[in-house]
């Protein structure tokens, strides 16, 4: 098993891959099959939170279509462009015995980093936040406001 780094015993190590496991998503979606994965949330959660373990997991089917050189392309579904993959992101936080969950979900995911990337440009430049350095948004802004303008369309956040 290829090593990679994940965010483990409060500390950032390299290491195999957590146990893939199955992951109950809200609706439409259920019970999915999960694949532990290193991403760059793995460095960015711990760098403005107190954690000890930050695990990220990614739905199977995705990773499988992705390199399925016969998946199709998304197609446009409507005038607006986005095709009509529809996506759910959840995070879960436990301490002490208790999880608390929130999930965003809409059409596109593609669609979605755009307005992510526009409205932290947005309040970069209206704020003018004194900071140096590389910073989350979760720094930066408050994160349920931030959240909800880009509600409703055409991210949906439940959980905030």
């Amino acid at each position: 098993m290829r090593q990679r780094y994940h965010f483990t015993n409060g500390k950032l190590e390299r290491r195999d891959a957590f146990p893939a496991r199955s992951w109950e998503f809200p609706a439409p979606f259920g019970r999915q099959d999960v694949e532990s994965l290193a991403l760059s949330e793995a460095i960015l959660i711990p760098h403005h939170l107190r954690t000890r373990e930050v695990r990220l997991y990614l739905n199977t089917q995705p990773l499988a279509d992705v390199q399925d050189p016969n998946t199709p392309e998304p197609t446009p579904a409507d005038d607006s462009g986005r095709s009509s993959q529809i996506f759910i992101i959840e995070a879960a936080v436990r301490r002490n015995g208790h999880e608390r969950r929130v999930s965003a979900s809409g059409r596109d995911i593609y669609a979605i980093t755009a307005p992510i990337v526009a409205e932290t440009a947005e309040r970069l430049i209206a704020e003018r936040p004194q900071i140096a350095g590389v910073r989350a948004i979760g720094e930066l802004f408050d994160a349920r406001a931030f959240l909800r303008a880009l509600s409703p369309e055409p991210l949906l956040v439940y959980g905030v």
